[in-house]
């Protein structure tokens, strides 16, 4: 299971994730914390997945390189 937990620092956001993470699910993390960011008007992001265990191939790397930037 992959779990997400966001905690808004004054101008931050913190997201912490843990379990199991495939590419659709960290491009929908990146996604939730984005638009949780706007609403909140932060202006940075800070992701601890240091919970988490990642498998992706270097083609997977490189897709969510491409859809975090």
């Amino acid at each position: 299971m992959f779990n997400a937990a966001v905690q808004h620092r004054g101008a931050s956001l913190l997201v912490i994730a843990s379990g199991r993470a495939e590419l659709p699910a960290l491009c929908a993390l990146a996604d939730f914390a984005s638009k949780v960011a706007e609403m909140r008007a932060c202006r940075r992001v800070l992701f601890d997945l240091l919970a988490g265990e990642r498998s992706l191939s270097p083609y997977e790397e490189s897709k969510l390189s491409a859809h975090l930037a």
